[in-house]
């Protein structure tokens, strides 16, 4: 899991989070998606960067979101995890605490990392 990933406020537009990718300081390669989180970090939306590219700058980012989040508890095993990457066909996947605010994102490459070692 990483804690680098690019999350604006649920009411944001394209521009806004085409400013805070800009403002990224992590690695740009990692990001495939950027969160909706409100202001206590609850998980609210995601966007992919494709929708995002492809959006006017006053476009709302809750009218693009995908209508289904999903996410996993931090405390996830590594091969429900896997099996969640397989299972839906996962690039990156947000990981919520207890409270079920937002507290990084496990990518694809964490979760091939994984299985490679197991063999």
């Amino acid at each position: 899991m990483t804690t680098d990933f690019v999350s604006v406020g649920k009411d944001a537009t394209v521009a806004q989070a085409v400013q805070a990718l800009r403002s990224f300081d992590g690695d740009p390669e990692s990001v495939t998606e950027v969160y909706l989180l409100d202001d206590r970090r609850m998980l609210r939306g995601v966007i992919s960067l494709a929708r995002l590219v492809m959006a006017l700058p006053e476009t709302h980012l809750s009218v693009l979101a995908e209508p289904r989040v999903l996410s996993c508890p931090a405390d996830l095993r590594q091969d429900e995890l896997a099996e969640m990457f397989d299972k839906y066909n996962l690039h990156a996947l947000p990981v919520v605490d207890l409270q079920g605010r937002m507290v990084g994102v496990v990518q694809a490459d964490h979760v091939i990392s994984f299985l490679r070692d197991k063999l």
